[in-house]
């Protein structure tokens, strides 16, 4: 499968001075081999498959984080992330709160005191 770095999809609910003035910001592209899945399979199928070392690494700084007062997934979150059929904004999917969920876009994360992060699944608009 071919993923390249691209622009932010300019159909993303993502506003263009939010990412402007972000510190960092990365976007993919890739094909779908199944485009007719929904967002919610789609996002599984990007962030559903980490290994073991990927969620061992943050169970440990959410821990340490976690004694700071910061606002932290649970283990369970981490390990088994709870996959349903349908979410809201203002849920959870997996370990990230839901700002935005449409049937093209996902936008997730966590905006702490120290740090803001998002994971964003798009299927670009035909």
């Amino acid at each position: 499968m071919l993923v390249v770095k691209c622009d932010v999809p300019s159909s993303s609910v993502l506003s263009r001075d939010l990412i402007r003035n972000a510190h960092f910001h990365d976007s993919y592209c890739a094909p779908l081999t199944h485009p007719e899945l929904a967002i919610v399979d789609i996002f599984f199928g990007l962030f559903g498959h980490t290994p073991l070392w990927m969620k061992l690494l943050p169970i440990v700084r959410n821990t340490l984080a976690g004694l700071f007062g910061l606002q932290v997934p649970t283990v369970g979150e981490i390990m088994k992330p709870e996959v349903r059929w349908a979410y809201s904004a203002g849920e959870k999917i997996g370990p990230w709160p839901i700002f935005f969920i449409g049937d093209n876009e996902i936008v997730a994360g966590r905006n702490n005191k120290h740090a803001a992060t998002s994971t964003v699944a798009c299927r670009p608009r035909l």
